[in-house]
């Protein structure tokens, strides 16, 4: 649980690199589209993948809703090194100034030394079906980020969307639970000079001219030091990053209403959906482009972005044993690769799909643990309607203090912002579904413990890690005028396992006034 909130400090929003100046396509029905997507989960030689797939066939669907007029899609064993390189070149032969040409590729990948001494220690990796590292042959079978520099300045005219669902290296801020059975999307491979077969094809193009990507939108999933995992969305094994793109040329991303999204939408929409999907553990990389660049949303655009989540049940597995009580609200599940909770009935702890602990049940009666467990399946319910809304919403709250796991006896550290609501209410949902009011805690003065924010100025406020341990999330909503109806709810149901009734009441309690919302979690353990 989160103590009040105590203190105020300056925070520097994620900034994001810039390689160039867009050239913007031209009216929404000018413009051609082209994509081609890759997902490959089942790999000949290096451990499969589950949502790879899914992610692929997703983005070439919302492609298609774009309008697009042509969409090549490899899977598995269709995604060798030639058919990419042949269809790549295909599709930029058709594009031509003012239209769009998509490449996503949802994968593993790795790292090596750099082929090519230079400004970059080390070459990023795409790994393909047939990648393996103990052959000449197998080691074909990758692209090289070099190359792939090289393909893309070969094409002038067209704008590039180029997005890739993969890392390239295994550092992770806390570490995965590995009773859930999703994968992480690098895998370590080691190719010797002697059999890497593209060492010379490299060496022979040289480093790439970057100043000949002035038209291309670089989307990785992450920075080049951390570990991607696949997290199960809506009862699928997915990437945060295509899924989150996915719905953002849905809409879930266009703030201004009109047919298009822009570099600023994209990047807010991005670093935001994947920073609280992932639960943290991602960070997205944009680069390129001028605040001119634009993608044509889908024709369908808004029809997936604000699912009412009111009624969502939880699927959940049990592993290690069976539940002797009965729960409600939840679908039984016995692939935890899709389920949003897993109980591991021997360890009493409760895992979430992000793969994290979010509660250790451990020493509590049979009678306490049904309590806790159904107030923790609310909360994730609740959790999961808080989702939904803040798609279109305004709130940024971020936590800045840099813990990855909190220990009995840290400081969690927020920062919030909003650029035009003044009046502000904090309240965090414990683990079991505990509701704690963090602002307003005082009925006058200023400050976010009145309630009270500077509209466009970043406030930040810090609050100690105290019992029970687990998963907190802290839930910030702003608005013009106070939510008196909401301050008055809060205060009566403060410290009580009340996540479920707040999910019924949300729309009655906020009324028809416009607000912020934003939300953010953070997990401690009081194991060693």
């Amino acid at each position: 649980m989160l103590g009040q909130v105590k203190a105020f400090f300056l925070y520097c929003l994620l900034s994001f690199v810039s390689l160039g100046a867009f050239v913007a396509p031209p009216a929404y029905s000018a413009g051609k589209i082209y994509g081609l997507t890759i997902g490959i989960n089942d790999y000949a030689h290096i451990s499969d993948l589950y949502g790879a797939v899914n992610d692929a066939k997703d983005i070439a669907a919302v492609l298609r809703k774009m309008g697009a007029d042509e969409v090549v899609e490899l899977r598995d064993d269709q995604a060798t090194r030639k058919a990419i390189l042949h269809h790549w070149n295909a599709l930029t032969g058709k594009a031509g100034k003012g239209d769009i040409v998509f490449f996503h590729y949802a994968g593993h990948g790795t790292r090596q030394e750099a082929i090519i001494p230079g400004h970059e220690a080390f070459d990023n990796m795409f790994l393909l079906h047939g990648f393996d590292d103990s052959t000449q042959e197998g080691s074909k079978e990758r692209l090289i980020d070099n190359e792939i520099g090289h393909l893309l300045a070969q094409e002038s005219e067209a704008t590039i969307i180029f997005v890739a669902d993969s890392c390239f290296a295994g550092g992770m801020t806390r570490g995965l639970d590995r009773r859930i059975e999703l994968k992480s999307r690098y895998s370590r491979a080691t190719i010797s000079p002697q059999k890497d077969v593209l060492r010379d094809h490299i060496l022979k193009l040289g480093e790439v001219d970057e100043s000949a990507h002035s038209n291309v939108l670089w989307v990785y999933a992450q920075d080049a030091k951390r570990e991607i995992p696949e997290v199960a969305i809506d009862g699928e094994p997915r990437g945060v990053l295509s899924y989150s793109l996915a719905r953002a040329m849905e809409g879930a991303a266009n703030r201004n209403g009109d047919d298009w999204l822009d570099i600023r939408e994209l990047k807010s929409h991005l670093n935001k959906k994947v920073y609280r999907l992932s639960e943290r553990k991602q960070r997205p990389e944009i680069n390129g482009g001028s605040a001119d660049l634009k993608i044509p949303l889908s024709k369908a655009a808004g029809a997936s972005s604000s699912a009412n989540a009111a009624s969502k049940a939880i699927r959940l597995a049990v592993i290690n044993g069976i539940l002797d009580f009965q729960l409600s609200d939840i679908v039984p599940t016995a692939d935890t690769k899709s389920a949003d909770l897993v109980y591991d009935a021997a360890q009493k702890q409760l895992i979430s799909g992000k793969q994290d602990v979010i509660a250790d049940f451990a020493g509590l009666s049979s009678g306490d643990l049904q309590k806790r467990l159904q107030g923790a399946i609310q909360k994730w319910r609740l959790l999961s309607f808080v989702q939904g809304k803040s798609d279109q919403l305004t709130n940024s709250l971020e936590l800045t203090s840099g813990n990855d796991l909190y220990a009995p006896g840290d400081k969690a550290t927020f920062a919030l912002t909003n650029e035009t609501y003044r009046h502000v209410i904090l309240f965090n949902l414990a683990y079991d579904g505990t509701v704690q009011l963090m602002a307003p805690v005082k009925q006058t003065g200023s400050g976010i413990a009145a309630g009270l924010i500077s509209p466009g100025m970043v406030e930040t406020f810090s609050s100690p890690i105290i019992p029970p341990f687990g998963s907190d999330h802290v839930i910030a909503i702003s608005s013009l005028q106070p939510i008196a109806s909401l301050q008055a709810w809060l205060r009566e149901h403060n410290n009580q396992r009340a996540a479920a009734d707040l999910l019924t009441r949300w729309d009655d309690l906020l009324g028809a006034q416009a607000y912020g919302l934003d939300w953010v979690g953070l997990y401690s353990t009081e194991r060693n």
